[in-house]
């Protein structure tokens, strides 16, 4: 019985000066919005999946996902979205301080197989101290845009 409450207080004392460790964060992407707001009409908002379509904007939207931070520094990370037909879609991560200043944004990724999902890669987002991490996706009509994953690098 001693033994055991000694090992519980090891573990208690080891989780308290252990340092925290910066797990992998997914976000749907019907947390973001449009960066217009009269295009919030033409988009349609799946409650189930999380996910958001252009269902009616007669051209590309640029729809915007804050993601949540565990620390500032480089950080990597994939989007789930579907093309509808041959309009390509694309998205990359930016890092930039609150003060709008600093940071850098990853590459710029473009979804290539139509109709179909793909979970596609972006690396190289960097976030100044103190900064914010956002998506930045272009969606052309009828795209599919569902959720952002993303660690630190």
């Amino acid at each position: 019985m001693r033994k055991g409450m000694w090992v519980g207080v090891f573990l208690a004392v080891l989780g308290v000066i252990s340092p925290a460790v910066s797990e992998a964060r997914s976000t749907p992407a019907m947390l973001g919005r449009p960066a217009s707001a009269s295009q919030l009409s033409c988009v349609n908002v799946d409650h189930v999946t999380g996910g958001v379509t252009n269902a009616s904007c007669g051209s590309s939207i640029q729809w915007e996902l804050g993601l949540p931070l565990d620390s500032n520094g480089g950080h990597s990370g994939s989007f789930t979205m579907k093309m509808a037909g041959s309009f390509a879609s694309n998205c990359r991560a930016v890092g930039i301080g609150r003060d709008g200043i600093g940071g850098t944004a990853s590459n710029l990724v473009t979804t290539s197989i139509p109709n179909t999902f793909e979970t596609l890669s972006w690396t190289g987002a960097n976030v100044p101290a103190n900064g914010l991490l956002y998506m930045q996706c272009n969606m052309n009509l009828g795209s599919v845009f569902t959720k952002a994953d993303h660690s630190p690098s």
